[in-house]
């Protein structure tokens, strides 16, 4: 293991803390220094930045221009490829079933939240879902992993934020939400209560409203299956309208 000091000089002559000591969190890390640690402090380095674009700003400008498309590509596939099986399956076999891509073994593999299929999440993907996870960047209960945009927007939890009001920093209301639609989709085996289809959208129907009677929102026995046009006829019978199941105050 390569040793880092733990403070250094600046070595740049017109340095704002010329001979005095900083420490090593002032200075970019460096393999091929001495010590680990670049020579010019990070605020003399920003300055060098600055002054760089400043006088060549014409070059700069017509690199960008000439390698527009070329900058693009790369950044595409930088944040779209497949992400790694070592990088992350230790991360995400906590929350997912997890294996290796059997195309390509260097690749990981996870469930969809929606239809269950093995698919190879991206990159970004994966990232965005694990910053939710542990509430980075003020994410929390988003970002989940889906194997097309289809399974996206049949997810009942895809950008639900109605009820909001129900969280809590310890239990997530719309991680209820969606776990709830799973338990009350197998014990249904995935059909229809009133028309028995199987081969549909099918929604996690509440016999009785959420906002009417939110204690019991997350009983399995107060829901069940229906498709999506069973659900739609039956929110428009008296008394399970939704102008009926609003919330008044």
């Amino acid at each position: 293991m390569k040793y880092i000091a733990t403070e250094a000089f600046c070595t740049n002559k017109n340095c704002h803390l010329k001979g005095q000591i900083q420490p090593a969190s002032n200075f970019h890390k460096r393999k091929n220094s001495r010590n680990g640690l670049n020579n010019y402090c990070k605020h003399c380095v920003s300055i060098q930045n600055k002054e760089y674009k400043r006088t060549h700003k014409k070059e700069i400008q017509e690199y960008e221009k000439n390698n527009k498309e070329m900058r693009r590509n790369i950044s595409f596939k930088c944040h779209h490829r497949q992400a790694y099986y070592d990088t992350y399956a230790k991360q995400l076999n906590v929350y997912y079933e997890v294996r290796r891509d059997p195309k390509d073994e260097q690749y990981i593999q996870v469930k969809c939240d929606n239809c269950d299929e093995w698919f190879s999440p991206e990159n970004n993907h994966v990232i965005n879902r694990l910053s939710s996870i542990n509430g980075i960047g003020g994410k929390t209960g988003g970002s989940r992993l889906y194997c097309s945009d289809v399974c996206k927007q049949q997810c009942p939890v895809y950008r639900q934020q109605k009820y909001t009001k129900f969280q809590k920093k310890d239990n997530n209301y719309r991680e209820l939400q969606y776990q709830l639609r799973t338990l009350v989709l197998e014990r249904d085996e995935y059909t229809c209560q009133i028309c028995g289809k199987t081969d549909c959208k099918l929604v996690c129907h509440h016999i009785t409203g959420v906002e009417l009677n939110p204690i019991e929102s997350a009983d399995i026995d107060n829901s069940i299956t229906l498709c999506e046009d069973c659900d739609k006829h039956v929110h428009t019978l008296p008394g399970c309208r939704r102008i009926d199941l609003r919330c008044r105050k």
